[in-house]
């Protein structure tokens, strides 16, 4: 071990790439027959997690003590801040694959049900996406970030700043969910800067440094495989999710290619519902409350 460490520390070394392929997390299809069997021995574990929101709820708390309106750059800080909550929180609440556009827009969620239209992958030629139903406290959040745009948006749309028309532009979903700002000083506009897994990726490693895939890895590990497949085994406790509610909730196909959770599975509805009230508490234990961004 002690000659592994040495070689990783030594920048020279040739086979430094090689060395950190083994510490990072496989492609999820890679793991997959030990997760069904074991759970996923690569998932970030919840004590890990209580730190990250901690980080990420100080950061947020004191962006939003020193908004000024008068200061686009503090606009913009608490923000981008409030993304990077936000980003993390989604994250663990819905398993949404690492894409150009994180989370969709806020057309893809029903605050009210908490229905949520997933298209991070097309599994089948007449498969476009999925629907989950995310946390209460996730919608509770959201709404939040609605009222938070919504009243910026109209008030400086009013004073001819163009961060006004982004705010309208993600209220009525002509931009992501997720969108990250920058103030150009010289011409003090705003900017919005272009998604990819490298900048997210970056963002998010002064929080977390994991491969952009680690929450579904940890949402992977909640399952239980002796719950039977497709079906509900009473013999086990309530708060027990089998495989296939969890392969439902990340868009997995079974063994035949087929949907989890289509009209023919027998998987209800309901069970998808409760998977969410399950990751309420989870979320809501790890740290995560539902915060004001204007006080």
């Amino acid at each position: 071990m002690d000659h592994l460490i040495g070689l990783l520390e030594n920048k020279d070394e040739p086979n430094q790439t090689k060395l950190y392929m083994l510490f990072e997390l496989p492609d999820e299809t890679l793991t997959d027959y030990w997760d069904k069997t074991i759970g996923s021995a690569l998932a970030v574990n919840e004590f890990r997690l209580e730190e990250i929101v901690v980080k990420l709820r100080q950061k947020l708390e004191v962006a939003i003590a020193g908004l000024k309106l008068s200061s686009l750059n503090s606009l913009v800080y608490l923000h981008n801040s409030f993304m990077d909550y936000l980003y993390v929180l989604m994250s663990v609440a819905s398993g949404y694959r690492p894409v150009t556009e994180p989370f969709g827009r806020l057309s893809d969620i029903d605050t009210r049900t908490g229905v949520y239209f997933i298209s991070d992958k097309e599994m089948q030629d007449d498969t476009i996406g999925r629907l989950i139903y995310l946390p209460h406290t996730v919608c509770q959040q959201i709404n939040e970030y609605e009222k938070f745009i919504k009243s910026n948006g109209i008030l400086f749309n009013k004073l001819g700043s163009n961060i006004g028309q982004i705010y309208m532009g993600i209220l009525d979903s002509h931009i992501g969910l997720i969108s990250y700002l920058k103030l150009d000083e010289i011409t003090n506009t705003v900017i919005q800067l272009k998604l990819n897994k490298v900048f997210i990726k970056e963002r998010m490693s002064q929080y977390i440094s994991l491969p952009l895939n680690w929450h579904r890895h940890f949402i992977r590990s909640l399952k239980n495989i002796y719950i039977g497949k497709y079906s509900y085994n009473s013999d086990f406790n309530e708060k027990s999710i089998g495989y296939d509610v969890i392969s439902a909730w990340m868009g997995h196909s079974d063994e035949l290619g087929f949907s989890f959770y289509d009209p023919f599975s027998g998987l209800k509805q309901s069970e998808l519902r409760e998977f969410a009230n399950t990751l309420d508490e989870l979320i809501k234990g790890i740290g995560f409350t539902v915060i004001q961004l204007e006080r």
